[in-house]
């Protein structure tokens, strides 16, 4: 589940003997979306940033939150067919909070996602907002923070600070490999205008109100930033 664009790199998750479900936010102001509603298992246009869209959608289809596991990639994510399955199924074996496929070394932001060569998987002490994933009874209990961040930077600080115990009960799956297509740009990115121009932040204020708010005091924490 998550928010997307104009962008087709979500029809790479569609495949035959899928054990998930795809439901998808349109979050462009046009009504173009034809072709991806008939594509999906469940469907919203909700013109709004990742996050506080996604709270709207569990808000309004608490259904949702009975999921096991629910992923949640930006839609500007690479993943090859067949991983996901793979993904769901280790993070059940795992009983895991959260997780997370780890990143090609190309438009990241968190040194501790990149890809790991000679790994399985690895237990960390969070994941990023690029392409999170949680197990229902965690996003029951962190989700209402998605509202608190339209950029989603500092989001990482909530989910743990509400999370509870999460000694190995986070990692990231290093047999699984995705790609962040797009630049980051802070300066003259869509999103990041549109942030300024609406609620008056910066991204990096952002993430340091949440920082002030949701302290962590988990050691291995504060050693990844």
């Amino acid at each position: 589940m998550t928010t997307v664009g104009k962008t087709n790199l979500w029809r790479n998750w569609l495949q035959d003997n899928r054990n998930y479900d795809i439901g998808l936010v349109y979050y462009e102001n046009d009504t173009n979306y034809n072709q991806i509603e008939k594509s999906v298992d469940y469907f919203w246009h909700n013109p709004d940033f990742k996050y506080p869209g996604l709270k709207k959608i569990l808000d309004e289809n608490n259904f949702l939150l009975e999921y096991k596991y629910i992923w949640m990639p930006d839609d500007d994510i690479i993943v090859k067919k067949g991983s996901i399955n793979e993904l769901f199924e280790w993070a059940d074996k795992l009983n895991l909070y959260m997780f997370q496929p780890s990143i090609t070394a190309k438009n990241y932001t968190w040194p501790v996602t990149l890809h790991h060569p000679n790994s399985e998987y690895r237990y960390v002490s969070m994941v990023e907002v690029m392409c999170p994933g949680f197990k229902g009874d965690t996003l029951k209990n962190i989700y209402h923070t998605f509202n608190e961040s339209w950029s989603g930077w500092g989001l990482e600080w909530a989910w743990v600070n509400q999370s509870g115990d999460v000694d190995k009960t986070i990692a990231i799956y290093d047999k699984v490999i995705v790609e962040h297509v797009k630049q980051l740009k802070l300066n003259g990115g869509r999103l990041y205008e549109k942030l300024k121009k609406e609620k008056g932040l910066t991204p990096h204020q952002e993430m340091y109100k949440l920082i002030r708010k949701y302290p962590i005091k988990h050691k291995a924490f504060k050693q990844i930033i």
